[in-house]
């Protein structure tokens, strides 16, 4: 039966819990519509409509009703996500917004002041925590502070941060004017965190392995033009990945505009959950990653170092990150290596969204949507 779904996630006080919402239900007049759909039996089980949810937003802890969420059938956990916006409130006083995500869903408790986010399955993002834990200890000034953290049912990761009420928009408008504020946040965090040197040849072997890993097999086409594009424009800069060493930093995976927080005159930077060990030029790729029709892809083969620097290329993030880079390697970069290390970082984008997205058959799409671009990006670079 779907109480199933509710008894899994408070257990005990599964009895006395729906006791308590079937009889303030039924004082409320709330038993007008079901509340929950079986997908499988194609059946509606219990007579409580969405208000009866509402009220469990005043007797439960966020983690809880964050799990209550997951644990519905898909069916009902899409009407919760409202029709019009990417986000519905669960009473009418907002309490509680729930906004789903790639990876799960996130909880925002306004009267709690936390925020809260699931990540479901385990298998997806193995290392969410460990991440976000790690970025935490190295740059705390600069990320919203973690409360708590753990994993529900053996299958779901949750994270809970202390509420931060941005008080200045960010958007792709006005980005340039935080660029130099966010590579000196994100160098202390490389700093903290230290470059890991690897051998080329050893990555890529790597990456080929991490493929895989992954139980299906969705996307296959996609994975297979992206990395035969990929070995062939590396060539074209007399790539030799038996001799090749690649500078390793703990990146965001995401830096972009809707993971930066302004308050109050401070930024914070979260949701890493598509960062951890990358290649170097990781964080300068993604500047232009969502324009794969940009002037930066098409023409990436004629690019020079000084154009690279000295034009606004990568969101202007070009010379700032590269001056920076090469003060923290000690070594002066070439744009072939610069280059190669965005090829490079494209590959890795596409291991993860390959592996991330056979987890989220919900967000097909998404990942379909991601390997398009990227092979978007490669027919412009040919």
């Amino acid at each position: 039966m779907i109480d199933n779904y509710v008894y899994h996630i408070f257990g005990d006080s599964f009895p006395e819990l729906f006791s308590s919402i079937t009889s303030i239900a039924e004082k409320k007049g709330c038993n007008n519509k079901p509340l929950f759909y079986d997908r499988n039996t194609k059946q509606y089980w219990n007579n409580i409509n969405f208000r009866t949810l509402r009220l469990l937003t005043k007797n439960f802890t966020i983690i809880s009703k964050a799990a209550f969420c997951l644990k519905l059938p898909y069916f009902i956990f899409y009407r919760f996500r409202g029709r019009s916006s990417n986000y519905h409130t669960l009473s009418s006083e907002k309490e509680l917004v729930i906004m789903p995500s790639l990876n799960g869903a996130v909880f925002v408790n306004f009267s709690d002041q936390q925020v809260c986010k699931i990540l479901t399955p385990i298998e997806a993002e193995p290392d969410f925590l460990d991440i976000e834990e790690k970025v935490f200890h190295a740059i705390p000034k600069h990320v919203p502070a973690i409360i708590k953290s753990g994993v529900l049912q053996n299958n779901y990761f949750y994270i809970v941060w202390k509420y931060l009420k941005p008080t200045a928009p960010i958007s792709f408008y006005n980005w340039s004017q935080y660029t130099p504020d966010i590579i000196d946040i994100m160098f202390q965090q490389y700093a903290a965190m230290g470059v890991i040197k690897k051998s080329c040849e050893e990555y890529l072997t790597e990456l080929e392995r991490k493929l895989f890993t992954c139980k299906q097999k969705s996307f296959l086409v996609e994975i297979n033009e992206i990395k035969d594009r990929i070995h062939t424009l590396l060539k074209l800069y007399e790539y030799d990945s038996k001799n090749e060493t690649l500078f390793m930093l703990h990146c965001h995976g995401d830096l972009v505009p809707n993971n930066v927080l302004s308050v109050k005159g401070k930024l914070y930077l979260f949701d890493w959950s598509l960062g951890g060990w990358l290649n170097a030029f990781y964080d300068l790729m993604i500047q232009e990653f969502y324009r794969a029709d940009s002037i930066f892809w098409k023409r990436f083969k004629m690019i020079s170092k000084f154009e690279l620097i000295e034009n606004q290329y990568l969101l202007g993030w070009g010379k700032p990150f590269i001056d920076r880079l090469e003060a923290l390697l000690e070594t002066e970069l070439s744009i072939q290596q610069i280059k190669m290390g965005c090829l490079i970082s494209l590959l890795e984008k596409s291991v993860n969204s390959f592996c991330r997205y056979q987890h989220h058959d919900i967000n097909f799409e998404s990942g379909e949507y991601i390997l398009k671009l990227i092979i978007k990006i490669l027919k412009n670079i040919d």
